[in-house]
């Protein structure tokens, strides 16, 4: 009885402990997960879905928003499952919580759940719940668990739980031989978790083909094999069933996919021989199956099709022994589309930030699994360990994301070090301290991982073979020009990761997206940015066939020739001077259909000219040294661009870049003398560089000296008309000194540049009721309606100041005009419903606050009063 209650007490310590690490390992997460309100290509994409789920909308079958106009076949080609749990919990569960905290916390608590699955397969294979607990530590806090969940939306974050759920079960499942409900109950329950996570995540199948092979040698080395694998069908049945009905996997014939034919075909074998230790049989047979396969297959290519780059890729690294070739004509489109980023290898910097300390220590571990016992008889849990840490260490050696599998097998293998201090070997007190050592330096980069990760940021992104592709305020400036100059259905043009960002942020229909999980997206985004390097005439054939209205093109697309660039990827590493990219890039005047109609430090934004439409008059925009010709001399009798001055111009805007993020970052914490100096060394660079002379009038402003604030906005001005910040600033300045005349000046300038800023009007019209001159600012408003196409907000406050004057016929009539102008404005019918409580006519003023309510429902101020008036009312 006593040894029953320690047991329970001590299951629920363990209970306790893993609940603790679940908590950590999420914290973590959360901790480093910033904001979440900005995702990157594919990630922005689903979050897209996701987010459509989460308001209650409808995914539509075909997109038309995606690949269009054709439109993409969503349920056909994008697992959603992950979209669909995620977001419906939300729109049931907790939609007072906002969306992007929702997810975050989501993925950063769900996929804290492998902490757990390390602990029970570790315990399993150690026979040791104290072994168990150790793995599940080490998982906790190693980088590789948390650095790609954390500011992501990966589909792995919800699939490898599920993952790890499977190899757990099917372990479980296999421990006691002797127990054919137990076989059967743990393989039909890891089959259904593999289900799961095949109609999550795309690469769930290559785990599940890892996963395959490993069945070969255990069906092989294991003589009892064969009557456990007559039980494999219940472990198949799940798998089987998704693979029929579930779209995005049906589709590209997944049924046909190596790990299924391989799995049905031990399970056959199985089926058809009852002797047990016929195992020459059975090695023939299970191997001569994968040389017929790959033959066989070719009669069905569309599975080789779809998941080409994934093959590709692998087989072209193996060729080229990691090293990405020089020539990009030397690999397919399929391979080059994807040998960046995550299917990067790693270099020495990623794996001693992340993977060098597990290493080591599971290395010690998993040797002292391999005793002379396993070599004399079969054992399955050493078996299972030594082949996933050598399968995934050369898999993680040609693909870095493969960590996430590689990282899970090392922590359990981690366990073993313990075992052998259990075992009290003579080194028992070296493998403690290493154990000890290893812990504290994997707690040290974790606490520091962000000052860590800033620090070799730089040489990580060279390892993982990508580059960032805006700078400061680019991202900000290109979408507020998206959503004030396009329409919601103007297609965009747009390199792959920047287009999931404006269908997700900025609701513009897009021409390529980034998921390249089929062959549809890769052969269309091949199309698109080859055209970039075609004269004009060519570019504008598919700018019609994709009825495009709007192109964003990125510096990059000329200057960048490394082995990431669209250059490399579309084999133009020689780039013709009559090419649209470089025409887009020095000589935007010279092209006939397209108009540069905005510009950042690193974009610009070309309108598709129609037949008939005429250019409009040159435009002034920021100063950036990537579109500067001087910097870039070339020898007008060449051909082809010339590269040469690129480097140094690239490494001028990086040494700038360094002083003017440290400088915003230092203005934050409103260090306004050190933020000058940095700002100034950036003008020693350039002259001007994004919105340096804004922050420098800024700082100057906080700092009280305000004669130098008003020179570095002007000098804002000067360089770029449109800086509605340097405008705005400035008058507050001359407002705060009582320059009333300039201040207003100035706002109406500003008024006249963006017509539709209704704030714009609310701060004129203040700066003369707080001078009570009521009659000079009626007098400048009717100025603007003179000279201004009419509009909502200009006939609106015009009307409030009569309404201020308390001459309220007239400010029912502009009250009015406005409604005329936009009748979906709930300002409008706020300032109605003030005008009739001025009347004292309280059933209209309640019907115009409801109305106003109806439009914008996120208005507390206008509720707790209309409560107040139908208080009054009844």
């Amino acid at each position: 009885m006593k040894k029953q209650k320690r047991n329970i007490v001590a299951t629920l310590v363990y209970i306790c402990l893993l609940l603790l690490l679940i908590g950590l390992n999420s914290f973590i997460k959360i901790h480093n997960f910033g904001d979440g309100k900005l995702y990157y290509s594919d990630a922005a994409l689903r979050f897209h879905y996701a987010e459509m789920y989460s308001q209650g909308k409808k995914i539509p079958i075909v997109d038309k928003q995606v690949l269009y106009p054709e439109g993409l076949k969503v349920r056909t080609l994008i697992h959603l499952t992950m979209d669909w749990v995620i977001g419906s919990s939300h729109r049931l569960l907790f939609p007072k919580i906002p969306f992007t905290d929702y997810v975050k916390y989501f993925v950063s608590i769900f996929s804290s759940l492998s902490v757990l699955l390390v602990f029970l397969l570790s315990t399993a294979i150690w026979q040791n719940r104290e072994i168990g607990l150790i793995s599940a530590l080490f998982y906790t806090i190693g980088i590789p668990s948390f650095w790609r969940i954390t500011g992501n939306y990966l589909r792995e974050s919800f699939a490898l739980p599920f993952i790890f759920t499977a190899i757990c079960l099917f372990s479980l499942g296999l421990r006691n031989e002797k127990k054919n409900w137990q076989i059967n109950l743990f393989l039909l329950l890891s089959g259904l978790a593999f289900a799961i996570a095949l109609i999550s995540w795309h690469l769930s199948q290559f785990f599940f083909s890892v996963f395959a092979i490993f069945l070969i040698f255990y069906f092989i080395l294991n003589i009892q094999s064969t009557k456990i694998f007559r039980s494999l069908g219940l472990f198949l049945m799940p798998i089987l069933l998704v693979g029929l009905i579930w779209q995005p996997i049906s589709s590209k014939y997944f049924l046909l996919s190596f790990p299924v034919i391989m799995t049905i075909w031990l399970w056959l074998i199985a089926m058809m021989f009852k002797n047990q230790s016929n195992r020459l049989k059975k090695t023939l047979l299970a191997f001569i199956l994968i040389p017929v396969y790959f033959i066989v297959i070719k009669i069905f290519p569309r599975y080789f099709t779809e998941y080409g780059h994934v093959f590709e890729t692998v087989v072209a690294k193996i060729i080229h022994l990691g090293q990405k070739p020089a020539n990009p004509a030397l690999l397919s489109f399929d391979a080059r589309s994807i040998w960046m980023g995550p299917f990067a290898s790693p270099g020495p910097i990623s794996i001693i930030f992340s993977m060098l300390v597990p290493f080591g220590l599971a290395i010690i571990g998993w040797i002292s699994s391999l005793t002379r016992d396993f070599f004399k008889r079969f054992d399955y849990n050493r078996l299972f360990l030594s082949y996933f840490i050598i399968a995934f260490t050369i898999l993680y050696l040609l693909i870095i994301r493969l960590e996430v599998f590689l990282f899970f097998f090392l922590t359990i293998a981690i366990g073993g070090n313990l075992s052998l201090i259990f075992k009290k070997r003579r080194l028992w007190q070296l493998i403690l301290l290493l154990l000890i050592s290893g812990f504290l330096i994997e707690c040290y980069k974790t606490m520091n991982y962000q000052k860590l990760l800033n620090r070799y940021y730089f040489q990580l992104a060279q390892e993982w073979l990508s580059k960032p592709t805006g700078y400061g305020s680019d991202w900000e400036s290109l979408t507020n020009w998206i959503k004030e100059h396009t329409k919601p259905d103007d297609a965009i043009l747009a390199d792959v990761d920047i287009s999931a960002m404006l269908l997700t942020y900025v609701g513009r229909p897009i021409i390529i997206e980034p998921i390249y999980e089929n062959a549809i997206t890769r052969d269309r985004a091949k199309e698109c940015l080859s055209a970039f390097y075609q004269p004009e005439p060519d570019f504008l054939k598919l700018i019609k066939k994709y009825q495009v209205k709007y192109v964003i093109y990125q510096q990059d697309f000329l200057l960048d020739n490394s082995k990431e660039s669209n250059r490399y990827l579309t084999d133009n590493l020689k780039v013709k001077k009559n090419s649209v990219a470089y025409l887009m890039h020095f000589q935007p005047e010279s092209l006939n259909f397209f108009e540069l109609r905005h510009q950042t430090n690193t974009f610009r934004v070309y309108k598709v000219l129609t037949e008939n439409e005429q250019k409009s008059p040159p435009a002034q925009f920021p100063y950036s040294p990537y579109f500067d010709r001087a910097l870039f001399k070339q020898d007008p009798s060449k051909e082809y661009f010339d590269d040469t001055q690129t480097p140094k111009v690239e490494s001028l805007v990086f040494a700038a870049l360094q002083h003017y993020n440290l400088a915003t970052e230092l203005l934050k914490k409103n260090d306004y003398s050190n933020a000058i100096n940095h700002f100034e060394s950036v003008l020693q660079i350039f002259p001007d560089f994004e919105r340096t002379y804004y922050y420098l009038g800024l700082c100057y402003q906080k700092m009280s000296y305000y004669q130098q604030a008003l020179f570095y906005f002007d000098k804002a001005i000067n360089s770029y008309p449109r800086d509605l910040d340097a405008y705005l600033a400035k008058a507050t300045i001359l407002d705060a000194q009582g320059n009333l005349t300039e201040a207003a000046a100035i706002l109406v300038k500003t008024i006249k540049i963006y017509p539709q800023k209704s704030d714009l009007y609310s701060m004129l019209g203040h700066l003369y009721i707080k001078r009570n001159r009521i009659d000079d600012g009626i007098k400048e408003f009717q100025l603007l309606l003179d000279s201004l196409p009419p509009t909502s907000p200009l006939h609106l406050y015009t009307g409030y100041l009569f309404a201020y004057k308390n001459d309220l016929n007239k400010a029912e009539i502009e009250f009015e005009k406005a409604k005329a102008s936009d009748s979906t404005n709930p300002e409008v019918y706020e300032a109605f419903g003030s005008l009739y409580l001025q009347k004292r006519e309280l059933a209209k003023a309640i019907n115009n606050f409801e109305k106003s309510l109806e439009l914008n429902p996120n208005q507390p101020k206008i509720k707790e009063l209309l409560l107040e008036l139908q208080r009054k009312r009844f």
